[in-house]
């Protein structure tokens, strides 16, 4: 039988033989499946140590090849959980010791093959769980951004400082855009198990230039610890009991031991964003947070300042005829560069 190993885990058939042998084996010892989601969705699940871990995640593997390949797992739940010899599981299956490696051999095959679907369903499930949790997209195709993601990718794809990234710019330069988009692209890649999104923007601001207000949407330290609580704890969140130093605590607890990506969304419209801001900074490491604002907090120490300039003119152009063809106002969308760079020059290329 060819190997299940998949480009992304090349030596994932190793992999899971090493933890097998593993089984009843040290503790503590570093786990041969700690590269993959499931083992870190099971160690959430509070599993301590690292063999109860991956020993977790071999079980549901083993359920789910029980449902194809019952004699499979049956015969590795012989050899590596019950510790029956060779000799012994060979007799109980009427097999010769000769075909009993062989067997054993596919079935762990089998079995690789059942835990890299399990992989896979995980990892989808949450990123559509993770998507659900932003705002819907404001655009159709950012234009002219393309350098602000790969540089904004480069500090968020590293498990060291800097932890807090504000994105800062003036109203409409595109700063909720540009982190959405950031968002989503680190949830296609995989970048991080678990974000958050937390909006702090009083108003929106339609295409008919009216002004809406948001519901919800003043926030505080303890508004923004119960919102990250729903997210990403929601089953403690539900207990009503809990208080929010509870919350916090549990926080604070889940965010200092597991990577998360959290964005709080206009920053500056907080009364007192001095005293959120050291609160951001316990939750953090290997957790990280993107702001936006448009304010610049120089003052406040440990932040890596990200300021969104202005489109360029051929991206401030392409932007207007995308939106105009969009918005089926074929005036615009045809236009000439010198009819439309005035509108430009009003607005600037924001």
């Amino acid at each position: 039988m060819a190997s299940t190993a998949h480009a992304n885990f090349p030596s994932l058939d190793e992999d899971v033989k090493q933890a097998l042998k593993q089984w009843h084996g040290d503790s503590n010892a570093a786990s041969p499946l700690a590269h993959l989601y499931l083992f870190r969705q099971t160690q959430r699940e509070g599993y301590s140590t690292p063999r109860q871990i991956t020993n977790q995640v071999l079980l549901k593997a083993m359920a789910r090849l029980r449902e194809t390949h019952a004699e499979a797992a049956r015969l590795l739940q012989m050899r590596f959980l019950d510790l029956l010899s060779v000799t012994q599981v060979a007799n109980k299956l009427n097999i010769a010791e000769s075909t009993l490696f062989t067997a054993q051999r596919v079935a762990i095959q089998q079995l690789t093959a059942s835990l890299y679907d399990l992989e896979q369903e995980a990892k989808l499930t949450q990123k559509t769980l993770l998507d659900k949790r932003l705002p819907s997209a404001s655009y159709v195709n950012l234009v002219g951004v393309e350098v602000h993601l790969a540089a904004l990718m480069t500090v968020l794809t590293v498990p060291e400082p800097p932890w807090v990234i504000s994105i800062e710019g003036m109203g409409g330069v595109g700063k909720t855009a540009l982190a959405d988009a950031l968002i989503r692209r680190l949830i296609q890649q995989g970048a991080y198990d678990e974000v958050g999104w937390v909006s702090a923007q009083p108003h929106r601001l339609n295409l008919g230039g009216a002004l809406t207000t948001v519901a919800g949407a003043a926030l505080t330290a303890e508004i923004l610890i119960e919102k990250l609580a729903k997210q990403l704890l929601p089953e403690v969140a539900k207990q009503v009991e809990r208080s929010t130093e509870q919350l916090w605590t549990l926080l604070q607890a889940r965010m200092t031991t597991f990577s998360h990506l959290i964005v709080i969304d206009n920053l500056e419209t907080l009364n007192d964003v001095e005293s959120l801001l050291p609160i951001l900074q316990k939750l953090t490491n290997p957790s990280k947070f993107v702001l936006t604002s448009r304010a610049s907090f120089y003052s406040e120490a440990n932040l890596f300042h990200f300021q969104v300039p202005e489109l360029s003119t051929t991206a401030a152009l392409q932007l207007i005829r995308q939106e105009a063809t969009l918005r089926n106002l074929p005036v615009f969308a045809n236009s000439g560069d010198d009819e439309l760079l005035p509108i430009i020059e009003t607005v600037g290329s924001n």
